[in-house]
């Protein structure tokens, strides 16, 4: 099975290409089953390994970027944090005509919330809180930079597209007042 590509220039990956990067890179793991990840991310593709692991090869070269930066913050990081994060196993290398870095994570179970099926927000609601306020409770000042920050009114026109498609399926009033709130917050 072929990772479906999404952007342009984007290489093709299938299961029998990460079983020759592993059987090269990881001789101890080949042989494990690898197996495609449903996943709505845009960045990775991730192939189940064994029962327990999970490859993740990026998508593009600025996603190959991340690696080496998940590799030492992760383990920085999980002590901090109420939850569980992805731990680095293994670092692989372009090989095979994959042309980046990828890694090997330790699996963890669980699920994506999917709008509605979710029987009591609340406690979902209140493990995420705990999630952020701990991830602002660490100093950031060793940190690297994100490339994902800029103002939230940089996305404005965006979100609020967004918004009005999903009107109907969500409260876009509601969604509205909630973004403008936003918009008006304190810089950093």
């Amino acid at each position: 099975m072929c990772a479906d590509t999404l952007h342009p220039g984007e290489r093709a990956l299938d299961a029998l290409l990460v079983c020759r990067l592993i059987a090269a890179q990881f001789p101890r793991w080949a042989g494990l089953p690898v197996t495609p990840v449903a996943s709505g991310g845009t960045s990775n593709v991730m192939y189940r390994l064994g029962e327990d692991m999970v490859v993740r090869l990026p998508r593009t070269a600025g996603a190959a970027e991340d690696v080496a930066k998940e590799h030492t913050w992760l383990p920085r990081l999980a002590p901090s944090l109420p939850v569980a994060v992805p731990v680095p196993l293994g670092r692989g290398t372009p090989a095979e005509g994959w042309p980046w870095p990828w890694s090997v994570y330790r699996w963890l179970d669980g699920e994506n919330p999917a709008v509605g099926s979710i029987d009591e927000p609340g406690p979902l609601a209140e493990d995420l809180a705990g999630f952020v306020a701990a991830l602002h409770r660490i100093d950031p000042a060793d940190g690297p930079p994100s490339y994902r920050s800029e103002p939230l009114s940089a996305r404005d026109t965006d979100t609020r597209g967004a918004i009005a498609e999903l009107r109907g399926a969500v409260d876009a009033v509601a969604a509205t007042a909630v973004w403008e709130e936003a918009l008006r917050a304190p810089g950093p």
